[in-house]
């Protein structure tokens, strides 16, 4: 028999020496990303179920030469990095069962005292299984499957703790196993490679857990890698929480030019399927930072066989945004939510200005004469120009929409826009369900988000608020996928306080 692990595999040869990295990462890119593939999806759990044998564990072939020719007598031996993985599959598609917590356990226990896992059960300790195990671990973690795998006797809460300290020293290990050069290495492997591939099973949770280690191991593979460029920044896009401004920029724009160049092959499936996942999030890394979080730092960002789904994260942000309302510590945003804040925090800035700093003289001509809405923008650009960029938003002065010109678009990322209107309180469409010509702009734009700011001239302009106020409630109730925003801000001409006196 030829040796399996020869070019070109065989789906034959790959049930006996099976690749449960890439297999199972090119079917997390299916689902993710909601392509059609019920077939080959269920072509892929037969296979993944063939694998397992008679006593629940999945299995590889380990093999020597024969006393006679030049063949290869194989035997299957229990693999704990493909048993980790066969469960982890388990737990996603809802099939993990009673006695499934039995192999779980076995699975666990055999970490070493260092906090690693070995491939077999009588190895060495092994990266990629102290990984996949890690990945498992998260995935049990979660308020779904704890009680899959809680052994008789103990406390939901106890084993939580057991589960978390033997995921605490894997990552610990994991994270010694980096050299002077901040990359993992396997014998004479490329480091770049093996570093890449690490970053794609657990670079999400290090991003949660150790953003410092992430950010030094991402940063040295965008500055040293030159090839495998979709499998780069889409670890970039993994670990983007954790980068400096200056590195998102860049890895921004070189994802914008990935997605604009033509693909004509590939070396390996991890890149295929991490283009894949690139094209479906076109720039919008806000998605994935929600499924990381959502996930536990799961690789496959997933909690079940559903597809990444944009108006869920624009849900998510909307909560998001009202429980960062009371804090000031961002900087620059890497999600919707972050991004809304921030824009809302600089039109309070010139709210501000305006209202206690004598600002609404610049918005008059006279006593009995006040400046028109191009006049207010042109006198808010002014400050919000600089606030943008420091933050690390670009600032537009009435872009074209498709269906007309918006007043401001504020944008984060690369396809992550925020519109902002200004309106008069005295302009008539404010009166008129004016939401329905935002949203005509957030089609136009294909955004989901914007922020309404009235300026008010009278004492009595105030009122109108009420209105703008039911209106946007009732939009956004009916239409859950867009965030609309309002402020408003008092311009009333001030008398001099000698003069009031």
């Amino acid at each position: 028999m030829t040796n399996p692990t020869d070019e070109p595999r065989t789906f034959k040869d790959s049930e006996i020496k099976p690749h449960f990295f890439s297999s199972m990462y090119a079917h997390y890119a299916l689902v993710s990303t909601g392509a059609d593939a019920t077939t080959w999806k269920k072509r892929y759990h037969n296979w993944v179920n063939r694998l397992r044998n008679s006593n629940g564990y999945w299995t590889s072939a380990s093999g020597a030469e024969v006393p006679f020719g030049k063949n290869r007598g194989w035997t299957k031996v229990v693999n704990i990095r493909h048993t980790a993985k066969g469960l982890d599959i388990l737990m996603l598609l809802g099939q993990f069962v009673s006695a499934d917590a039995q192999i779980f356990n076995h699975v666990i226990q055999s970490q070493f005292e260092n906090g690693a896992f070995p491939q077999l059960t009588d190895g060495s300790e092994d990266l990629w299984s102290t990984s996949y195990v890690m990945n498992l671990l998260i995935r049990a973690m979660s308020p779904d499957n704890l009680k899959l795998t809680l052994p008789r006797g103990i406390t939901i809460d106890s084993w939580k703790t057991t589960l978390s300290n033997k995921l605490e020293r894997a990552l610990t290990w994991i994270i010694a196993r980096i050299g002077d050069d901040n990359l993992w290495s396997i014998g004479k492997r490329k480091s770049e490679w093996i570093s890449e591939a690490v970053i794609i099973e657990l670079g999400a949770y290090l991003s949660i857990k150790k953003p410092e280690v992430c950010r030094r191991v991402t940063s040295k593979l965008l500055m040293e890698e030159k090839d495998r460029q979709a499998v780069i920044l889409y670890g970039a896009a993994l670990t983007y929480n954790t980068l400096s401004p200056e590195t998102r920029s860049k890895v921004k724009e070189r994802i914008k030019h990935l997605l604009e160049q033509p693909v004509e092959e590939f070396n390996d499936m991890l890149e295929a399927t991490s283009l894949c996942k690139l094209i479906f999030l076109d720039g919008e890394l806000g998605i994935l930072n929600y499924y990381k979080l959502d996930s536990g730092g799961h690789e496959s960002c997933l909690v079940s066989e559903s597809a990444w789904n944009s108006s869920k994260y624009f849900k998510w942000c909307s909560e998001k945004a009202k429980n960062l309302k009371q804090e000031n510590k961002i900087n620059n945003p890497i999600d919707a939510a972050e991004s809304w804040l921030i824009i809302n925090k600089i039109i309070d800035v010139y709210r501000q200005k305006v209202e206690n700093e004598r600002g609404w003289k610049q918005l008059w001509n006279n006593k009995n004469s006040h400046k028109n809405e191009s006049d207010v923008q042109v006198d808010f650009f002014k400050i919000a120009k600089s606030i943008s960029n420091y933050h690390g938003l670009v600032a537009i002065r009435e872009p074209e929409t498709g269906r007309g010109p918006v007043d401001f678009s504020f944008i984060n990322g690369l396809e992550d826009t925020i519109l902002v209107e200004f309106k008069l309180a005295t302009n008539g469409s404010l009166k008129k369900r004016f939401d329905r010509q935002i949203e005509e702009y957030m089609k136009g734009t294909e955004t989901h988000s914007a922020i309404l700011v009235v300026i008010g001239f009278d004492e009595k302009d105030s009122e109108i608020m009420e209105i703008v106020d039911a209106n946007l409630k009732k939009f956004m109730s009916d239409n859950k996928e867009y965030y609309i925003s309002y402020i408003y801000i008092d311009a009333q001409y001030r008398e001099g306080a000698s003069k009031h006196k």
